[in-house]
C-alpha cells in the first residue's frame, strides 16, 4: 500500500509501532479520547495527518499539541425502512399508538442508558403508556436488565439484542435518545435524522454539532433534564414532525458520504 490508514485510536497505536514517522498512514479519530496520556500523543503525532469526525475531537486533541487534526463528518448512505411502522412495532410486541422512544449502542455506562432507564419514571408521570426500546449488547446487559425489573412499569421497557435492520427500528419509533455521557459522533442520531426522525442528544462532546437546536434536533443537559424533556416532545407529535422533517434535511446537506469521501481524497492526494 502507499498509504494506510487507522480507524481509531488502537489502530493508529499499531501503526505507529509499525510505521514511526517514515511512512505515509494516517488515522481517523472518530470518538472523544478516553485518555490524552504522552505516549497516545507521541504515536499520534508520527501520522502524516489525523481526521476527526467533529469539532469536539479536534479541539480534544489539539488541547494535547497536535496540530495537523482535520474535520471531516462522517457521511450517511440513503436509508429507507423495507418494513411499515406497524409491522415492526407488531413484531417488536410493542402496541401501535404508544408513544415510543428508542435507543441502540454498546451496553456499556458510558453510553447512558441507566440515566435513560432512570428517567423514564419521569416519562411516566407525564405519558403513562410511553415505551422504551433499548437494543444492543455489552458487558452492562445484566445491570440493566436488574434495573429494568426495579421499574414500576418493566413490562413498557423492551431490552433486545442487536436488531438487524435500523432504518426498520427507527421509523418504528417517535423519538430516539442518545443519552452518551461522552461521545464524538453518533451515527445512530445520523442515521435517524436521514430518516427523518427527531433525536434528543445529551449536550456533552460532539452531539451538539449534529443539530440546529430546536430546529433539527433537541438537546438536554442533565439526567434530571432528560425525562421531562422526552415526555414534552412525546406530547407534541406536530413538533416532532417538524423537527424530523428539518433534521431530514440537515442530514442530507451535512451528511453527505460522496463530500466526505472527497476530503478525505484530497488528503491522500496531499501526501502522494
Amino acid at each position: 500500500s502507499d498509504i494506510v490508514h487507522a480507524f481509531g485510536y488502537r489502530a493508529a497505536w499499531a501503526c505507529a509501532e509499525a510505521f514511526g514517522s517514515k511512512e505515509a498512514w494516517v488515522y481517523s479519530a472518530y470518538d472523544l479520547p478516553k485518555t490524552t496520556h504522552p505516549e497516545l500523543i507521541d504515536r499520534l503525532e508520527r501520522a502524516q495527518f489525523g481526521v476527526a469526525s467533529c469539532e469536539a475531537v479536534r479541539r480534544s486533541l489539539r488541547e494535547s499539541l497536535l496540530d495537523d487534526v482535520r474535520v471531516v463528518t462522517p457521511g450517511v448512505r440513503d436509508l429507507a425502512a423495507t418494513k411499515t411502522r406497524d409491522l415492526m412495532r407488531a413484531e417488536l410486541g410493542i402496541p401501535e399508538s404508544a408513544p415510543l422512544v428508542g435507543a441502540f449502542g454498546r451496553f456499556v455506562a458510558e453510553r447512558g442508558f441507566g440515566s435513560l432507564l432512570d428517567s423514564m419514571e419521569t416519562l411516566w408521570a407525564r405519558q403513562p403508556d410511553s415505551r422504551l426500546l433499548l437494543s444492543g449488547e455489552g458487558p452492562e446487559r445484566e445491570t440493566f436488565e436488574a434495573q429494568r425489573s426495579a421499574l414500576s412499569r418493566p413490562d413498557q421497557v423492551t431490552l433486545r439484542p442487536w436488531l438487524d435492520s435500523a432504518p426498520d427500528i427507527i421509523e418504528a419509533c417517535d423519538l430516539i435518545v442518545v443519552p452518551s455521557k461522552r461521545q464524538g459522533f453518533s451515527m445512530l442520531a445520523a442515521e435517524s435524522m436521514r430518516l427523518g426522525q427527531t433525536v434528543l442528544l445529551r449536550r456533552t462532546g460532539g452531539l451538539p454539532e449534529l443539530v440546529d437546536e430546536r430546529v433539527s434536533g433537541f438537546l438536554f443537559e442533565t439526567d434530571s433534564d432528560l425525562g421531562d424533556t422526552a415526555a414534552g416532545l412525546l406530547q407534541s407529535p406536530l413538533t416532532l414532525g417538524v423537527v424530523g422533517n428539518a433534521a431530514h434535511v440537515r442530514a442530507e446537506d451535512r451528511f453527505d458520504p460522496t463530500y466526505a469521501a472527497e476530503q478525505v481524497l484530497e488528503g491522500y492526494r496531499e501526501l502522494i
